[in-house]
């Protein structure tokens, strides 16, 4: 969930042969994130800021209590509740310093202005330890989808598969790791992040090869060292951010802030990804150096992610 705003732009643009990003192509992917992407959109005027930070707030405050420990399980088990129905339970079970988690989306629902939002699916994931006198010495946390999550809203589907994310701990420590320094980074790697639409254009996007240095804790400064987005059968680009603006995320409002996103293509070709400051969830984009006159406005996706992020941030140990 941390960077899931600019994930999803990054993904405007198509993995074959290496891409080049002219107008003509540009245009093209940012009409599939206008025809299939959920809550997103390429309007060019952006709601105002205050108004959905003000939204955002309010809706949240089911966030506090909205978890619950089920009692009569062997493991422990805990159940999220949807802002506007279903559940996400989590079970974990511990041994020998490790800890394997099963989270499931069950008709997970959360509201937005744009229309509802339902999560079916299942996450798993395993946090790495090893036993000490003061506890786990907790080193890694590994994650990927068992089997596509499907995310349904205003009558189209995305089918959301993670592949292989694991994230190693740059300073291990008893049950939670210390803040990564420039020294010590948080490495995070996927192996695949890939996005089906059934039903609509049958697209496959994806994110692949992905390896993403942090440092920091609260406002975390995140690094893309490289990846490659595309579509399938088409051309891919290469991903990476800029060398003097890497991406922060505020993990006290669970957005991005600033950083720049490169991608690369063939014959020089450039395009960037940057949150616009004063619209919070939207994405400008330059190409070869020159504002693009489209941009990718996302703000009706941030509640949900919010919903989902703090949901995933009490069921599993993310840090």
């Amino acid at each position: 969930m941390r960077c899931s705003i600019l994930l999803a732009s990054v993904l405007l643009v198509g993995c074959s042969g290496k891409l080049k990003l002219d107008e003509a192509t540009v245009d093209a992917h940012l009409d599939d994130i206008d025809a299939t992407w959920p809550l997103c959109s390429t309007q060019e005027a952006a709601p105002s800021s205050m108004r959905v930070v003000g939204r955002e707030l309010s809706d949240l405050s089911w966030a506090a209590h909205a978890t619950e420990r089920v009692l009569g399980s062997t493991s422990p088990r805990y159940r999220s509740a949807g802002s506007c129905g279903g559940s996400l339970d989590a079970l974990s079970e511990h041994a020998n310093g490790i800890t394997d988690y099963e989270l499931t989306f069950a008709a997970y629902c959360i509201h937005s202005d744009d229309g509802d939002v339902v999560v079916d699916g299942v996450v798993r994931a395993r946090e790495e330890g090893t036993p000490s006198d003061s506890g786990p010495i907790v080193s890694a946390l590994e994650s990927s989808t068992d089997g596509p999550l499907t995310i349904a809203q205003g009558g189209s589907t995305m089918e959301l598969t993670l592949d292989d994310a694991r994230v190693q701990y740059g300073i291990p420590a008893a049950w939670a790791p210390s803040p990564p320094d420039e020294q010590h980074p948080d490495v995070l790697t996927v192996g695949g992040l890939r996005a089906v639409f059934p039903g609509d254009d049958d697209r496959e996007d994806y994110v692949r090869n992905l390896r993403i240095e942090r440092v920091g804790s609260t406002a975390a400064s995140i690094t893309i060292v490289n990846g490659q987005a595309g579509t399938s059968g088409e051309g891919h680009v290469e991903v990476h951010t800029a060398a003097d603006d890497p991406v922060v995320f505020d993990f006290g409002q669970l957005q991005v802030t600033s950083g720049t996103v490169v991608l690369d293509g063939a014959g020089g070709s450039v395009v960037t990804l940057k949150p616009d400051p004063s619209a919070p969830g939207t994405i400008l984009l330059t190409l070869d150096g020159v504002p693009y006159d489209r941009d990718v406005d996302c703000t009706a996706a941030r509640i949900p992610l919010v919903e989902v992020g703090w949901a995933l941030l009490m069921e599993l140990p993310i840090h």
